[in-house]
């Protein structure tokens, strides 16, 4: 019950988004574009943006690390290489490996923005600590310099009374200089005054820059058996409060503190357990958390360079992203709205360990709509398209004409021609005649024979009577088979269905064009819509995305396929079944059923669409195509057929579903091995499902060759078979009237006036004409027929002649 009012709620909310105002409407491209969906796999390295250059051809990922990589710069190339895995996630879940995207670039986009607004970053080390400290501010000042740079890092050192000048980060400096010095206690804040003091003086190298920060690396000692370190120790405190308050707007501080470790030998091991506070002294902690605060800064107890390096990026309106990884895509690389796994790993050039990974996902294009990487122009593609249904169009003509009449030519010669044996020849336990039924000449051993039905005939006469005994039509129904050898290309020779073969390529090829170059996304908008209301998502969110990605990617021209496919099959196959005098009202019909075909289809389609993401149906699942194509099927079946000549009935269920299926399967075939184009490989696609449909219809449509007249009124009703007479009579012309001389002789209408000759019936190609030769002929019933004018017989079609009404008909028997 759940799920119903979940269907039911979808369809409400389908409709109601259709109502929406153009100014919600107006941002929806920003949805539909093929954006990516962004997963953390936790591997040192988040993937927070994934964009794509308008051609896809460049992959740039947002990235930043989450740990500190020592001594690495990820831009080295000397040091580092990194290697792009990419897989395909089909919707079976199977996993394939693909042509893999190269990466071309790694910029640390941090420090090329901090470059841009003209900072220098000052580091305040303290050299008093242990060396295994002294160590770990070394690393500290390494990660700092991976993001800044050399040229904007600084350094200055603090020991004693003493603070260093301010050197330049270079290498030479960071491995020589951070060596511990006596004594083992700092005036830390004598330094941190100094430094504040050099910052502010334009003449200096860090003072000309406009964005300064001072970031102190410090253990905090400013106590010693609670008495103050420096002698001016709450002087300095002062001097600190009031300076921060007076400090230009576009300078910070930040500080971190650096314990001693718990695990060290020291004189007094107790007061290495003791609390930061403590060891500072409870005002001196509050102080630098002060001057931190007061400037816009961050207080550490604990270095964790990525919070630092968050609170410099936001301060500075800058977004994050520590490095930008370019990668590019290979030429003609096709995403069909799959899923794209994508991993990027760095590796120490030298011994090839794994230094930071990180992974993430996308999806891109879509199964109707693939995205190529610099693929062929339209025009190209539509070239190509043209070629192949050209292509296509001749290999079925010369099947069908050529190859499939010589295979059943083949099939009946070895179950029908035998050589005559004798007089006590027999077939399946039946007598064959001694004669020959056509040219009445007996048989002799060894003439060839045709036994297709009991009027056995020379092999010779019945190919002299056009491949059929003598009495095939009212009183032989299997004494036929039609192969003109002399004459391959005779167009009989090819089965009734060649026609509408080949008239569901040209519609299957008309649907693709139009498809391809129109590319409507209207539909997409409303499914947008749905999907963002059912999930209770937000326009524009990364969950909005990922959902989208998901469903719409693949059903979002779903509609537009069954719409188009099932307009121009219609229109073409109705060509077949639609049978009128008028060519204008022929036309006219075929363009209304193709219509309403179309519209219903697309409203099947969206509706399945609506509750399929209702139904949170996997977006794997082959029922996503398999049911619309199936509708749209059963629709294009009911539209072509509907008050015509052909019966399906019960077909239909079985057949829609069966196209469906077979559609399916072609789909799955094309869409994975795809040799050229994905987008001519579509067309293949909507070839196949136009000639399984054709096929059914024409399964159970009369063949054009079986004409007959339904005869009634003045004599007992009966059909009248007149192929047999249009294969008989020269020019192809059946007479009607009184004489003797007529086809049809209307012997048993004694009142009714009726001429010696009065009308013809005439075959042109595929055409039925009645001439009237004489008054008297009506046609629909009361409508004369002028003398010499000729009407359309279509299936149906009444015309009188005397008392007698003739009904043309076409049926299988």
């Amino acid at each position: 019950m759940n799920k119903v009012y979940g269907w039911l709620l979808a369809v409400g909310v389908l409709f109601g988004a259709m109502s929406c105002d153009e100014q919600n409407l107006a941002n929806i491209d920003d949805l539909m574009s093929p954006e990516d969906s962004v997963e953390v796999t936790g591997d040192g390295l988040e993937i927070t943006d994934v964009k794509f250059s308008d051609d896809h051809k460049v992959m740039e990922l947002s990235a930043r690390l989450l740990h500190n990589v020592g001594p690495y710069d990820l831009t080295d190339s000397s040091e580092i290489r990194v290697e792009a895995k990419q897989e395909v996630q089909l919707y079976s879940g199977k996993s394939l490996s693909e042509s893999q995207p190269e990466v071309v670039g790694i910029k640390n986009i941090s420090r090329e923005e901090i470059r841009k607004i003209n900072l220098k970053l000052l580091v305040l080390v303290d050299l008093s600590l242990p060396q295994e400290q002294i160590d770990q501010e070394r690393l500290a000042v390494r990660e700092m310099r991976t993001m800044v740079g050399q040229n904007i890092l600084s350094l200055a050192f603090m020991h004693g009374d003493n603070v260093s000048e301010t050197y330049e980060a270079t290498d030479y400096v960071i491995n020589n200089y951070f060596q511990h010095r006596d004594p083992s206690y700092t005036y830390l804040y004598r330094s941190i005054l100094s430094k504040l003091t050099e910052m502010e003086d334009s003449t200096t190298a860090v003072g000309k820059s406009r964005y300064k920060i001072l970031a102190i690396l410090s253990g905090g000692t400013t106590y010693i058996d609670d008495t103050p370190v420096d002698p001016m120790h709450f002087e300095l405190q002062q001097q600190l409060a009031d300076k921060s308050s007076r400090l230009d707007t576009h300078m910070s501080i930040y500080y971190a503190h650096f314990a001693p470790d718990t695990t060290s030998t020291a004189a007094d091991p107790e007061a290495i357990l003791l609390p930061v506070a403590a060891k500072q002294g409870s005002s001196d902690a509050t102080l630098l958390q002060f001057l931190c605060q007061n400037t816009g800064g961050l207080y550490q107890t604990q270095f964790e360079w990525p919070a630092i390096e968050d609170d410099i990026l936001s301060d500075y309106d800058i977004n994050y992203a520590d490095y930008l990884i370019t990668l590019e895509q290979p030429d003609k690389k096709v995403f069909r709205g799959n899923r794209h796994n994508l991993q990027v790993s760095f590796r120490d050039v030298n011994n090839g360990d794994l230094i930071v990974q990180g992974s993430t996902f996308f999806y891109l294009g879509g199964a109707f709509t693939p995205v190529i990487v610099r693929g062929n122009t339209m025009l190209e593609v539509l070239i190509q398209g043209l070629l192949t249904t050209l292509v296509v169009l001749l290999l079925t003509w010369l099947v069908l004409q050529l190859l499939d009449p010589y295979i059943r030519y083949q099939l009946f010669k070895r179950k029908y021609v035998r050589e005559y044996g004798g007089s006590q020849m027999s077939i399946n336990g039946e007598m064959v005649s001694e004669s020959c039924y056509l040219c009445k000449a007996p048989f002799e051993e060894g003439d060839l024979i045709v036994t297709k039905c009991k009027h056995t005939m020379h092999k010779h006469c019945w190919d002299e009577n056009e491949y059929h005994c003598p009495e095939h039509g009212r009183h032989c129904q299997e004494g036929s088979h039609y192969y003109n050898s002399r004459n391959l290309w005779d167009g009989r020779n090819a089965l009734f269905y060649m026609k509408w073969a080949l008239m569901a390529i040209v519609a299957g090829f008309l649907s693709w064009v139009v498809f391809t170059v129109v590319n409507n996304t209207y539909s997409a908008i409303y499914i947008e819509r749905l999907i963002l209301m059912v999930y209770d998502l937000k326009e524009g969110s990364k969950e909005a995305e990922l959902a989208y990605s998901e469903y719409g990617s693949h059903i979002s021209y779903l509609p537009e396929f069954c719409e188009l496919i099932a307009f121009f099959v219609t229109l073409c196959l109705s060509f077949f079944t639609v049978l009128r005098r008028k060519w204008v009202v022929r036309i006219a019909e075929m363009l209304l059923r193709a219509v309403v075909a179309s519209v219903l289809s697309f409203l099947c389609s969206l509706a399945w669409c609506a509750a399929s993401i209702a139904f949170h149906l996997d977006s794997s699942s082959i029922m996503l195509d398999w049911i619309p194509w199936a509708l749209t099927a059963w629709i294009i079946m009911v539209s072509v057929t509907f008050h015509t000549r052909a019966r399906i009935r019960q077909f239909y269920l079985l057949a829609s579903g069966l196209i469906g299926f077979i559609s399916m399967l072609a789909w799955s075939a094309l869409y994975g091995n795809s040799l050229v184009d994905y987008r001519v490989s579509l067309l293949l696609c909507f070839v196949t499902y136009a000639v399984a449909i054709a096929a059914c219809i024409a399964h159970v449509t009369p063949k054009s060759e079986r004409y007959f007249l339904h005869v009634e009124g003045a004599v007992k009703e009966m059909d009248v078979a007149l192929y047999k007479w249009f294969r008989e009579t020269p020019g192809q012309v059946v007479s009607i009237g009184r004489s003797v001389d007529c086809s049809i002789q209307l012997s048993w209408d004694m009142n009714g006036k009726v001429a010696p000759l009065q009308a013809e019936i005439r075959r042109h190609i595929s055409s039925i004409r009645l001439v009237a030769v004489e008054d008297g002929v009506y046609v629909d019933a009361d409508r004369p027929l002028p003398i010499g004018e000729e009407v359309w017989l279509y299936h149906g079609r009444r015309f009188t002649i005397g008392n007698t009404t003739f009904t043309y008909i076409e049926k299988d028997n």
